[in-house]
């Protein structure tokens, strides 16, 4: 194009190779190595045609992900089914019991009705019967094994529609995955405000075990994060250990009460000379409680239990 201008349409070989510019590709396409990618013909200096399950990167052809459209039919194994899949291989679709179209799941008739059109049709009077040895219900003519919305067969392994057997199928809760059929619980993916643990949303904190509220000292966290034990000299609010002022009460972690000293603002339960924390038990240093040391003279008094006491 011209400079400024906006790109050429994609074309189906990609001709500049000696610049490798993606000016013949368009706003929605990016040009790979002077290819133009999903489109079917690479060219990186050479055309190559890949097939209708495969796009184009850089000159050579990958596949594509399962269950990807393919004209009428849908990618199964890096073929396009046009028929139905039956888990392991692309089937016509014409059979009672490997029923559809599209490259949608084979739907088995058996019991229930008879294969038309890749569909089954309904029987007479077969409806909610058991079939496929009694691991199925007929429902609109297919012999449903998974599960049924609105009556319909569907393949049951959503969260939202869940089951086996051929009953309607259910939805599973926040925290929780369909597996084989089954609401499963999960652990670990994010939910409203935090994260899932044992199939429940944890908005507090996690002990390893349990969700916690996440607003004590002792355990105190939000968001389903860990819980974290805040020290003596800190409080949890907001789910957030918050430090105490120099002076306010504290419990010590022997249990101990005492008060909040120094720079680093520590549970000090002895006794304070004005730089450190003291035991508290010695004469020149006799205290409790963060208070401020007393000497005992040795003499008349001595230090006992943290206090000075006559001799």
């Amino acid at each position: 194009p011209v400079d400024g201008g906006s790109p050429d349409a994609c074309t189906a070989t990609e001709t500049n190779c000696d610049d490798g510019v993606d000016d013949d590709c368009n706003g929605d396409i990016d040009c790979d190595d002077a290819a133009c990618v999903d489109e079917p013909v690479c060219a990186a200096c050479a055309s190559v045609t890949c097939g209708p399950c495969e796009v184009c990167r850089g000159g050579d052809c990958f596949t594509v992900e399962d269950e990807t459209s393919c004209g009428t039919g849908t990618c199964w194994g890096g073929s396009c089914c046009a028929g139905c899949w039956d888990g392991i291989s692309c089937r016509l679709g014409d059979a009672d019991t490997n029923c559809g179209r599209g490259g949608a799941l084979c739907a088995s008739c058996e019991g229930c009705g008879s294969c038309g059109d890749g569909a089954c049709i309904a029987g007479v009077s077969t409806e909610g019967n058991p079939c496929a040895a009694g691991t199925g219900i007929c429902a609109m003519g297919v012999c449903c094994t998974r599960c049924t919305v609105d009556g319909a067969c569907v393949a049951g392994n959503t969260p939202t529609a869940c089951g086996v057997g051929g009953g309607a199928c259910r939805e599973c809760i926040e925290c929780a995955s369909c597996l084989g059929g089954a609401c499963t619980p999960t652990d670990g993916p994010e939910c409203p405000g935090g994260i899932c643990h044992v199939g429940a949303c944890c908005t507090g904190c996690w002990n390893g075990a349990s969700c916690e509220a996440g607003d004590t000292a002792a355990a105190c966290g939000t968001t389903g994060a860990m819980c974290t034990a805040c020290t003596p000299c800190s409080d949890c609010a907001g789910g957030t250990c918050v430090p105490k002022a120099v002076g306010d009460a504290c419990t010590s972690g022997s249990g101990q009460d005492g008060t909040c000293r120094g720079a680093a603002v520590l549970c000090c339960a002895g006794c304070w000379d004005g730089t450190s924390c003291q035991p508290g038990d010695a004469d020149a240093a006799c205290g409790s409680r963060g208070r401020a040391c007393q000497t005992c003279d040795g003499v008349r008094t001595t230090c006992n239990g943290q206090f000075c006491i006559p001799i």
